[in-house]
């Protein structure tokens, strides 16, 4: 199963890098965020919302790992908080 998960995973990470489209949409987020706020909010969300997402697609149908997948999503939600704190108080 972990083998199954680790290829699953790798050709999706292998798509988003590689492909040339998604690579051009990375770029125009990065550059974006500094001259539109209403980018700069969407590029904060994916910041929030990517890890939150990979930690249930890590973790489905593992109820034994409940408790572990919840730790690991407290514990993200409290660094993005004190860096969303941090970006705050430079504005």
């Amino acid at each position: 199963m972990s083998d199954q998960i680790q290829e699953v995973y790798s050709s999706i990470f292998s798509f988003y890098l590689n492909d040339g489209i998604m690579s051009q949409f990375r770029k125009m987020m990065t550059i974006e965020q500094y001259r539109n706020p209403d980018m700069s909010q969407l590029f904060m969300a994916l910041h929030f919302y990517s890890p939150i997402f990979l930690l249930l697609f890590r973790y489905d149908g593992q109820i034994e790992k409940a408790d572990e997948a919840l730790e690991l999503v407290k514990s993200h939600i409290k660094i993005s908080f004190q860096i969303n704190s941090r970006v705050r108080e430079e504005e």
